[in-house]
């Protein structure tokens, strides 16, 4: 046996043997009815006035955010109508000159998100202060410092605490809602996991709804060991679901990698290739082992969702160039993992870490540029096929446009005109079946029956639809036995006769005139 196939021969026996004994551990630490996800262990609904008093503040400060095709939320509608009744002028100026002087923060969209975090590191009313140090504050959190001030004065005069008992129960509707959907997707993770539910006294996921916010908006923040998840109003909490199982999975995998850390050491030069990446994640800056870990639990989710192999390939570009460079290596350990059915996912994960290769990463690397390269060229067929298929509609608007202009000018006897918009038509397009026509239409209305004759000629033998073949063939016809060629009108009337399709009352006009022709010689 080769020496790199006993190491993981050794490591496979020994992740083995850990896990039965983790295993073991944790049925016996789990309460009674743990393993029924219903319990939602470890995951506490909470409304939050800390919270809801900052929205407030901001919406009554100027934050109007909401998505495309959405309307604000009758409670966020409610609460800025009474605000802009309860605050006095020098109340909503200071509130928006403090708001407008940190807009540089982010953009509408995402400015929420530091204004819910600094709610988080707050105390609750009257005073609302901060239980931290500002130098400890997070990066975002920081550089909205000082809002925090006007919060007492507006949780007053805004009377906050009556707005908040009468929305209350909103909130814990709201709330509601998340149950069962959390429940699935809980019951779904712990599967793939191979674990029962168990408890984890060191760490909690606390959820708490803002109906003041935009629709279908999620903030996590993890401060410490807890996981806050912030989320927006919803039709369907389920529409929040991978936001809600992303911190779910950190709850699991976070504790599992702080075992992992000498591991991890040995592979921190990987983390000049995360942050070489252009989209690099700005939370996982300067953080190697968060870095590993967002890597992973992406992974996970998209073994659990896969998504069309298309949308698989945008993904892993995308992920790779927010510098989680691990992703694609964890998604290929964890199609071994789900073959390997003896053991569960923190057993396994010893046997993935110590299989990091950096060459494979590099690997990894080239193939993101590969794959960049095929989006690109895909991309650029994609928008040539478009172009070509605009360039069509446009020309073919032309074309309807110039016959519909020369028809208009017939119909008023502007004979000269229409001609000449003919001409420049047919100059652009010479085969248009219809601008033939119309040209010999032109030219036979104007008493030039020779000339007609020749257009209607190649009218006949142009692309045009079976009806006006035959309305070419019958004028032909009608020219030849007006100058006495009866054996060609007989020869045009008669192929008018052989026409198939809708010839809209050719064939008799055809047997007609055919009656009226001299007996053939």
């Amino acid at each position: 046996m080769a020496p790199a196939d006993m190491k993981r021969l050794l490591i496979y026996l020994a992740a083995l043997l850990a896990g039965s004994a983790w295993l073991s551990a944790q049925q016996a630490s789990d309460s009674p009815g743990a393993d029924d996800p219903q319990n939602l262990l470890n995951i506490q609904f909470q409304e939050d006035l800390r919270v809801f008093t900052v929205m407030a503040a901001i919406n009554a400060a100027g934050f109007d955010y909401e998505k495309d095709g959405q309307s604000m939320s009758d409670v966020r509608q409610s609460v800025r109508s009474a605000l802009e009744q309860s605050l006095d002028e020098s109340m909503k100026a200071r509130l928006a000159a403090s708001f407008q002087q940190h807009a540089q923060v982010a953009s509408p969209r995402d400015r929420h998100v530091a204004y819910t975090s600094l709610a988080l590191i707050l105390s609750g009313p009257p005073d609302f202060q901060l239980n931290m140090k500002e130098a400890d504050m997070p990066g975002d959190t920081w550089r909205v410092r000082g809002f925090q001030s006007l919060l007492a004065d507006f949780f007053k005069m805004g009377k906050i605490d009556e707005l908040w008992d009468r929305y209350r129960s909103r909130y814990t509707t709201e709330l509601a809602g998340y149950v069962p959907v959390l429940r699935e997707s809980i019951r779904r993770t712990l599967d793939y996991f191979r674990i029962p539910v168990r408890v984890m006294v060191d760490r909690r996921i606390i959820l708490i709804p803002d109906l003041l916010n935009a629709h279908d908006i999620v903030n996590a923040r993890n401060l410490e060991r807890t996981y806050y998840v912030v989320v927006g109003p919803t039709d369907d909490p389920s529409n929040n679901v991978v936001q809600l199982q992303h911190e779910y999975l950190h709850t699991l995998v976070d504790p599992l990698m702080a075992r992992q850390s000498k591991v991890l050491e040995e592979h921190r030069g990987l983390f000049e290739l995360a942050e070489a990446q252009p989209q690099m994640r700005s939370v996982i800056q300067q953080r190697y082992e968060l870095m590993v870990i967002e890597s992973l639990i992406e992974a996970i989710q998209l073994r659990m969702n896969p998504p069309p192999e298309e949308a698989m390939k945008e993904r892993t570009v995308r992920l790779f160039r927010e510098g989680l460079v691990l992703f694609p290596f964890f998604y290929r350990s964890l199609a071994d993992y789900e073959e390997n059915e003896l053991l569960a996912l923190p057993s396994f994960l010893d046997i993935i870490l110590q299989n990091i290769d950096e060459k494979s990463v590099e690997e990894d690397r080239r193939a993101v540029v590969r794959m960049e390269q095929e989006m690109e060229a895909e991309r650029a067929a994609a928008e040539a096929e478009l172009a070509a298929k605009n360039e069509d509609v446009r020309l073919h608007n032309r074309r309807v446009q110039l016959l519909q202009e020369s028809g208009r000018m017939m119909s008023e006897n502007r004979l000269q005109e229409a001609e000449e918009t003919l001409r420049t038509l047919l100059s652009e397009y010479p085969d248009e079946p219809a601008a033939l026509f119309y040209m010999a239409q032109l030219k036979s209305k104007v008493g030039l029956h020779d000339e007609a004759y020749g257009w209607y000629r190649k009218t006949f033998e142009s692309q045009a639809e079976a009806w006006i073949k035959a309305s070419s063939l019958l004028r032909m016809g009608r020219i030849d036995a007006a100058r006495g060629r009866f054996d060609q009108a007989r020869q045009r009337f008669q192929a008018v006769q052989q026409l198939e399709g809708d010839l809209r009352g050719a064939e008799e006009e055809a047997r007609d005139l055919l009656s009226k022709l001299p007996p053939a010689q």
